[in-house]
């Protein structure tokens, strides 16, 4: 992948910060289009510490927000974000935990 990727809908800049911490800078729309290309860009920063610049970043789709909240639950630090992306998140993270602690019906067979 070349630096700094960008689309039509999203451009991702890369920030090494010495040999353990890398931030991408997000900037634009994340969407499923775009969730490839970062998915693909955290791949090359395997053994270093990453964090994601949400600031520039305008609009985030509900599969994007569920992707990076459960990024931030392994340990990817999300910084930075309008009160939109902020909110999105923070619903995302409230469903994953609801998910969590909810039977999953499907297992039990109750199909109707």
């Amino acid at each position: 992948m070349t630096w700094p990727y960008h689309s039509a809908q999203l451009r991702i800049t890369r920030e090494d910060a010495g040999a353990r911490l890398t931030t991408f800078r997000l900037e634009g729309r994340l969407t499923d289009a775009g969730w490839e290309a970062l998915a693909g860009a955290r791949e090359t920063c395997r053994g270093r510490l990453l964090a994601l610049d949400l600031s520039g970043l305008r609009y985030l789709d509900s599969s994007a927000a569920r992707r990076l909240a459960s990024w931030r639950r392994e340990g990817v630090g999300l910084c930075g974000g309008s009160g939109f992306i902020r909110e999105l998140l923070h619903s995302a993270d409230r469903l994953a935990a609801d998910a969590r602690s909810s039977p999953d019906l499907g297992a039990q067979g109750g199909s109707r």
